[in-house]
């Protein structure tokens, strides 16, 4: 399914890398970096102080740092590569901005073991086992809430997921709109949206 089937054609930009997880080599650092830092490009780039501006003020930087910390509280047997990121997309409403001003949704579509751990946090005695500095809440109708989520610039984060797209959303809406998106077959997202081009 097309991930901008989930998506609320009322956003301001939605972003997608398909195939992410395989465009890195040790997370997060992405497998053509060493050939990038090779380039003549790059000492006038660097030089100039634009890839530490443009990391800044997106928070991308920031955001591809803290998903590879994350990966170090990954159960055995989980890959951030292998099973998070086959799919990669980000949307959302203002500038995106990967801090505490992040108003929108980072999707990433899930291997058969992550949709299935999601699916157990259902359950209170997996939630009561999880990392002391993972606190998760349910909230109802399958979305949990993540106080002080770090990577969102310490807003609240919700955690959900329809069918193999896990999602990590800066307000519950998002994730509603998502499930009834996917309830009503895409119909009034942005992949139904006549100005949507992918530029995937």
């Amino acid at each position: 399914d097309d991930t901008a089937n989930i998506v609320p054609s009322q956003v301001d930009y939605f972003v997608r890398w398909k195939d992410a997880g395989s465009q890195f080599g040790e997370f997060p650092e992405p497998a053509i970096w060493q050939d990038f830092q090779n380039s003549s490009t790059y000492d006038e780039v660097s030089g100039s102080g634009a890839l530490m501006d443009l990391g800044a003020s997106t928070g991308v930087a920031g955001m591809l740092a803290e998903l590879g910390k994350a990966s170090a509280y990954l159960p055995v047997g989980l890959s951030l590569k292998d099973d998070f990121m086959s799919e990669l997309a980000i949307a959302g409403r203002g500038e995106l901005r990967l801090d505490n001003r992040f108003d929108g949704m980072v999707l990433l579509r899930g291997s058969l073991k992550v949709r299935a751990g999601v699916s157990m946090l259902g359950f209170d005695f997996v939630r009561e086992k999880l990392p002391e500095g993972m606190q998760i809440e349910d909230v109802g109708d399958g979305i949990y809430r993540l106080p002080q989520f770090e990577p969102f610039g310490f807003q609240d984060a919700y955690l959900g997921r329809v069918k193999d797209v896990i999602i990590l959303a800066s307000r519950q809406e998002f994730l509603t709109l998502a499930q009834d998106l996917d309830r009503s077959s895409g119909q009034e997202s942005l992949a139904k949206a006549s100005n949507f081009h992918d530029n995937v």
